[in-house]
């Protein structure tokens, strides 16, 4: 059976994921490639320095961004994606025009594959709770065209399936997201620089929007923030707002934006840092708080981010707040910072945490056996 995975666009982690799905599926004897609808997007680009050793297919589609979502189409596209699969699995976003396209053909009888979904499905992210009764009929329509599975990273999208009246759980199949495998190759690695300056770290994309980086630092406050090194690994289109306001509130010699970094260059940063920090207003399935896990750094993270369930146990390895409670931020950040002498246990439990839930062989052999 051939089975066809449809994304938007190249990624690292994708790319290092399809990499090693390759050599499982050939052990087992199945056959995959991937589609990717375009190069990269406007707000999203990766340096990637990883050979594709998959089969795959790129189109360059050009892709106009609407309040966050892309229209792109290409009926050669969808051809070849119906034509050439016996099991189709969906990527990137429901509402995406060539997703919404195959699965109007699948309701109406005229695609012969099998079809899953691959869904970050988070209801407390930006674009989700922005809804009506319209969205939430097409919504519906689109994801229940599949007669396969839906492939999720974790209890955030079965959650958030089953609020949508999405899909019987017997269809669900975890199956979370994997980093680059440095990250497997520097598990543990860790170790707290006592008697320094904290370092704490975020790595994420520079849009307030969705990342809510100002909002963190604003609402700690400059003398809280002074306490620590704050690097912020990323880029993105609000690079000159931090910068701004990093200079008008005086930081510094406290918060660094260190830029778009390669993978390994991030792993260093990781494994000298003292804490994992994300803020997010909105984040589905964040890879890099997958990257901190198994590096083992405590984790101070919004509770907006969605695989928080898979990767945090509040006291034992770090701790949650709500970005849109200052309280909840202060109080999440004192209590870490006070709890300096715990972070070697809380180092330990991340990455028994990451050995439990993110082995990479297990994981990428389960996927195989569902192509």
């Amino acid at each position: 059976m051939s089975t066809v995975f449809v994304t938007n666009i190249p990624t690292p982690y994708r790319i290092s994921t399809f990499n090693a799905l390759k050599a499982e599926a050939d052990e087992l004897g199945r056959d995959f490639s991937v589609f990717f609808m375009s190069r990269t997007e406007s707000n999203r680009n990766w340096l990637i320095d990883e050979e594709f050793a998959f089969p795959y297919k790129q189109w360059d589609m050009p892709a106009v961004a609407l309040r966050g979502i892309y229209f792109r189409f290409s009926f050669s596209f969808i051809r070849a994606a119906i034509t050439k699969a016996d099991h189709l699995i969906l990527g990137g976003s429901w509402n995406d025009l060539n997703v919404v396209v195959i699965a109007l053909l699948k309701r109406m009888h005229l695609v012969k594959a099998k079809v899953s979904f691959w869904t970050e499905a988070n209801y407390l992210t930006v674009g989700a709770q922005r809804t009506s009764k319209l969205k939430h009929f097409a919504r519906r329509l689109i994801l229940r065209s599949a007669d396969g599975n839906y492939f999720i990273p974790g209890k955030m999208a079965s959650l958030t399936l089953e609020r949508w009246g999405i899909g019987r759980e017997e269809k669900y199949v975890s199956l979370p997201n994997l980093p680059d495998v440095r990250f497997d190759k520097n598990l543990a690695t860790w170790h707290d620089q006592k008697g320094e300056e904290p370092i704490f770290t975020i790595v994420a994309r520079l849009d307030e929007k969705t990342k809510g980086i100002e909002n963190f630092v604003r609402n700690l406050g400059a003398d809280r923030i002074r306490k620590i090194r704050l690097n912020i690994i990323g880029s993105g289109h609000d690079l000159s707002r931090y910068q701004n306001f990093i200079r008008r509130q005086n930081l510094e010699k406290h918060v660094f934006l260190l830029g778009e970094l390669s993978g390994d260059e991030v792993v260093r940063y990781l494994q000298s840092s003292s804490v994992f920090v994300l803020p997010s207003f909105s984040d589905p399935s964040p890879l890099s708080l997958i990257e901190a896990c198994k590096i083992g750094l405590p984790l101070l993270v919004s509770d907006r981010c969605g695989n928080h369930h898979e990767c945090l146990v509040v006291g034992e390895n770090g701790y949650l707040f709500d970005p849109a409670e200052a309280e909840q931020i202060i109080v999440a950040f004192d209590k870490i910072l006070f709890d300096r002498k715990k972070w070697a246990d809380f180092s330990e439990f991340s990455v028994g945490l990451a050995k439990k839930k993110f082995n990479s062989k297990d994981v990428l052999r389960r996927l195989a056996s569902y192509l």
